[in-house]
C-alpha cells in the first residue's frame, strides 16, 4: 500500500468527497423553508442553525470543484487525452445529467410551491422560454444545480490550468483572482440594471474567477505527484489547520451579524475571502492526510456522493411539505437536526438504489449512459471506476 493510494483509489479524496457531501446537505438543511436564517424566531433560536451552517459551509460546492478538477489534472497528466476527448466525456458526465435534473426539478418544485403558496410564480417561469435557457446555462432550476454548468465551463478552460502542475507556485494567484472577481461582481451589481443580463455576466466572471480553483487543484496535484514525506505532511497539516481556524473565525463573525439582522447579509471583506479560500485549505489538509489509514468504506460511500449532491434537495422539499404546520412550535435547531437526520441517509439510500440498475445509474453519476456513450465519445464508454470527476 503506497502513501498515495489504497489499490487504485485515492482514499483521502474519497474521504474528502464524503464529508463534503455531508456538509452540503447540512447547508441546505440549516435554513427555514424560504432559505432564510429563521427570521421569525428569536435571536437565541437562530444561533444554533446558523453555527451549524457556518461549519457546513466549509464543505461548499467550491470544494466539489477542487477535488473534481484535481482528478481532471490526474486524468490529463497520466494519459494522452485530446481536448475534444476530455470535453466529450464532460458532456456525458455533466451536461446530460444537467438536462435531466433541470427538467425534474423544474416540475418537482411545484409540490413545495403549491404547499407554500407560490405555485403561480413557478408556473409562470415554466411558461417562459428564457427560464429554460437559464435552467440549462446557469443551472437555476434548483439552487444546487449551478455546479454542473459551472464545472463544465471550467473544464473547457483546463489548458490554462496545466502550467500549475509544473509550477505549483501559481497557486498564489488564487487570492488576487478571487479579489478581482469580487470587485467586478460588485461593479456589475451596481451598474447593470437588467437582472437577466446581470445574472449571465456575473456567472461568466465567476467562471473566470473560479479558474483559480482549477489552478489551485492542478498545483496541488503537481505537489502530490512529486511526493511529500510523512513529516512534511504532518507539519503542513498543522500550518493549514491554523489558517483554517483563522478563516473560520471570520465566517463566525459574518454569521453573528446575519443572526442579529435576521437575514443573510452580503458576504464581504475578510469573511468573503475566508469563505472562498477555505475550500483550498481544507482540500490541502486532506492531501496532507494521504498517509492516514483511511477506512475503505469512504471509497464505497464516495461513489454515491455526486448523486447525493443532486438528489438531496428533493428530500428536503418532501420534508418541508410533509411537516408543514407541525414545525411552527419547534425550535429551529431541532427542526434542522431532524431534517438532516432524515435527509442525509435517505439521499444516500435512494442514490444506492438508483445505482443498482444500469438503466438509471448514470442519472446519479455512476456508469455510462446506455446507448449514448458511443455517440458522445465515438467509442464504447470506458469510465474509470476510480478516476472520475464527481
Amino acid at each position: 500500500m503506497s502513501q498515495k493510494a489504497v489499490g487504485s483509489r485515492l482514499v483521502w479524496i474519497d474521504a474528502n468527497r464524503f464529508y463534503a457531501a455531508c456538509g452540503v446537505v447540512m447547508i441546505h438543511c440549516s435554513t427555514d423553508t424560504a432559505g432564510g436564517p429563521f427570521s421569525k424566531y428569536e435571536i437565541a433560536d437562530r444561533l444554533g442553525p446558523a453555527l451549524l451552517r457556518s461549519l457546513a459551509t466549509i464543505s461548499s460546492s467550491e470544494l466539489f470543484l477542487l477535488f473534481s478538477l484535481f482528478l481532471i489534472a490526474l486524468k490529463v497528466d497520466k494519459r494522452p487525452l485530446s481536448y475534444s476527448s476530455v470535453i466529450r466525456l464532460q458532456i456525458e458526465r455533466l451536461i446530460v445529467p444537467l438536462i435531466v435534473w433541470s427538467v425534474f426539478y423544474a416540475f418537482f418544485k411545484l409540490m413545495k410551491a403549491s404547499a407554500f403558496g407560490y405555485e403561480q410564480s413557478v408556473i409562470n417561469q415554466l411558461q417562459q422560454w428564457n427560464s429554460w435557457v437559464e435552467y440549462l446555462l446557469l443551472g437555476s432550476a434548483q439552487y444546487h444545480l449551478h455546479f454542473l454548468p459551472t464545472m463544465f465551463f471550467l473544464v473547457l478552460l483546463y489548458p490554462a490550468m496545466r502550467a500549475a502542475i509544473r509550477y505549483p507556485a501559481l497557486i498564489l494567484v488564487a487570492l488576487p483572482m478571487i479579489y478581482t472577481m469580487n470587485w467586478i461582481h460588485v461593479w456589475l451589481w451596481g451598474h447593470i440594471a437588467d437582472p437577466d443580463t446581470r445574472d449571465y455576466l456575473v456567472r461568466a466572471v465567476k467562471i473566470l474567477g473560479y479558474t483559480s480553483y482549477g489552478i489551485a487543484a492542478f498545483a496541488l496535484y503537481g505537489i502530490w505527484e512529486r511526493g511529500l514525506s510523512r513529516e512534511d505532511c504532518r507539519s503542513l497539516f498543522w500550518f493549514l489547520l491554523t489558517l483554517a481556524l483563522l478563516a473560520y473565525l471570520a465566517k463566525v463573525a459574518y454569521v453573528a451579524e446575519s443572526v442579529l439582522a435576521g437575514k443573510w447579509l452580503v458576504n464581504q471583506g475578510a469573511s468573503f475571502f475566508a469563505h472562498l479560500l477555505l475550500p483550498i485549505i481544507i482540500f490541502s489538509m486532506f492531501l496532507m492526510g494521504q498517509y492516514k489509514e483511511w477506512s475503505w468504506r469512504y471509497s464505497r460511500l464516495a461513489k454515491l456522493t455526486y448523486g447525493v449532491y443532486l438528489i438531496h434537495p428533493a428530500w428536503i422539499d418532501i420534508f418541508d411539505v410533509t411537516l408543514k404546520g407541525f414545525t411552527s412550535d419547534q425550535r429551529p435547531l431541532w427542526i434542522v437536526l431532524a431534517k438532516y437526520t432524515l435527509v442525509l441517509p435517505l439521499a444516500f439510500a435512494s442514490v444506492y438504489l438508483i445505482s443498482k440498475s444500469k438503466a438509471t445509474a448514470w442519472i446519479v453519476g455512476i456508469g455510462p449512459i446506455p446507448f449514448l456513450s458511443r455517440f458522445i465519445s465515438g467509442r464504447p464508454s470506458t469510465h474509470e471506476k476510480d478516476v472520475t470527476i464527481q
